[in-house]
């Protein structure tokens, strides 16, 4: 998770206060955005377990790079285009299942795709 989240995200890990149980704070412009925290019985995980928990949305400044970033890792992703909006959508979707959405400026190479 930790390696999806800053390799593929952008995010970054930062301080954690120590809590006595392994873990992990990840940033996004200095604030911590998303906390991960290891299994004490990793016996007792269910990937396919429900959750309250939707998705995550993040910034992305930059669409292609994004692009080109999840195609080299092998991650794949839908991509909607909202030219009247001048905004790219990236949906993805991380280790444990859960949704995450880049919103990016549309770039000029998509602005005249619906």
């Amino acid at each position: 998770m930790k390696s999806f989240y800053c390799d593929i995200v952008g995010l970054y890990e930062g301080a954690r206060p120590d809590f006595g149980t392994v873990g992990y704070w990840l940033y996004a412009q200095g604030q911590p955005v998303i906390h991960l925290s290891c299994l004490k019985n990793a016996d007792l995980f269910d990937p396919l377990a429900k959750s309250a928990f939707d998705h995550v949305a993040f910034r992305c400044l930059d669409a292609d790079a994004a692009l080109q970033a999840l195609t080299e890792q092998g991650v794949q992703f839908t991509l909607r285009h909202f030219p009247l909006e001048g905004l790219s959508q990236i949906f993805m979707r991380d280790p444990a299942g859960n949704t995450v959405e880049l919103n990016c400026p549309l770039s000029a190479s998509h602005q005249d795709q619906a």
